[in-house]
């Protein structure tokens, strides 16, 4: 629970990781206790996870890579118009790896939930996707396509410009902080299948007799 909150603000989330990491060692020793279809969804969600984070790497490799190349190897319009692609795809990309980061929350805890757990799972991630949708490609797309082009008119580049723009694309990522509406809806899902654990209600048909660990 704190994993998920924690994930999706700015300049801590690597704190997350590093919580998220040990919840999911303990997620993974416990996850036969709840049968066999619970134990592949922890590994479908591990593993997308993991995607997810390679993909955000990548997605930011390429941009600073794009970026050079439009600085150092062209200039004027063409210049402009690989900046703003970089950009595009960065946003694009980032919306969707949001989108299937929430999708494995969700899907590490699906079958421990009953129908008002998953719903509320369920709302958490199709309110992670419109926020992504409404931030990257709503706000910072349009943004960039804008302020991006005037600073690869001239040649070389006028650095002013991208410094500004730089910062100004920075200071649109506090708009992250639209995400932590989903993350709470999560981490009340995790915490109502932690409380129907402890309460002995157990997933219609998957174990015989209250969870206390790995069998």
């Amino acid at each position: 629970m704190v994993a998920v909150l924690l994930q999706w603000i700015p300049l801590i989330e690597y704190l997350g990781l590093m919580v998220g990491a040990i919840g999911i060692l303990y997620i993974v020793r416990g996850r036969r206790a709840f049968g066999l279809r619970h134990e592949r969804l922890v590994w479908v969600s591990i593993i997308l996870f993991v995607a997810t984070e390679l993909t955000a790497f990548n997605l930011d490799q390429e941009l600073g890579n794009a970026l050079s190349v439009a600085r150092y190897s062209y200039s004027g319009p063409d210049a402009a118009s690989l900046a703003v692609a970089a950009f595009d795809g960065m946003a694009v990309g980032s919306s969707a790896v949001a989108a299937i980061l929430a999708a494995s929350y969700v899907i590490l805890v699906f079958d421990l939930e009953n129908r008002a757990g998953r719903r509320c799972l369920l709302a958490a991630l199709i309110t992670q996707i419109v926020v992504s949708a409404v931030v990257c490609v709503g706000i910072l797309l349009p943004f960039v396509q804008q302020s991006v082009p005037p600073a690869y008119l001239t040649s070389p580049p006028d650095p002013t410009i991208i410094a500004a723009t730089d910062a100004q694309i920075r200071g649109l990522s506090a708009l992250r902080l639209f995400d932590v509406i989903p993350a709470l809806l999560i981490a009340w899902a995790y915490r109502w299948a932690v409380l129907r654990i402890e309460r002995g209600e157990l997933p219609s048909g998957r174990i015989a007799g209250p969870a206390t660990g790995p069998s």
